[in-house]
C-alpha cells in the first residue's frame, strides 16, 4: 500500500500548493512507484475492494431503502406532529 501526501501542515495565504492537480500527483505516484515496485515480491492483492464486500453481502440497494423508509417515517411523525400542535391552537381559540 501506498500513501502520499504533499502539502503544508497549515495553509494560508502564502503557503499552498501551486499547480498540484490530477496531472502533479499522477507523476509523482509514477515516480514512487517505478521506484517501489521492482523491489516487491509482486504477491497478489487478496483483500476485497468495498464495492465487493457491499455486493457479496446483498445489501447493494437496501441501504437507499433504509434512506427511504426513515425518511418517510420521520416525515410521518412530523406531520403528525404538525397536526396535533395546530390541533392544539385551535383549541386555544376555541375552534
Amino acid at each position: 500500500m501506498v500513501s502520499t501526501w504533499v502539502g503544508f501542515d497549515r495553509t494560508n495565504a502564502t503557503h499552498f500548493m501551486h499547480g498540484i492537480s490530477e496531472t502533479g500527483i499522477t507523476a509523482l505516484y509514477k515516480s514512487e512507484m517505478s521506484g517501489i515496485l521492482p523491489t516487491t515480491k509482486q504477491t497478489p492483492f487478496d483483500e476485497k475492494s468495498a464495492q465487493q464486500i457491499q455486493e457479496s453481502s446483498g445489501s447493494q440497494d437496501n441501504w437507499l431503502g433504509q434512506i427511504q423508509q426513515n425518511l418517510q417515517s420521520g416525515l410521518n411523525d412530523t406531520g403528525s406532529k404538525l397536526n396535533q400542535w395546530y390541533n392544539d391552537l385551535k383549541g386555544l381559540f376555541g375552534h
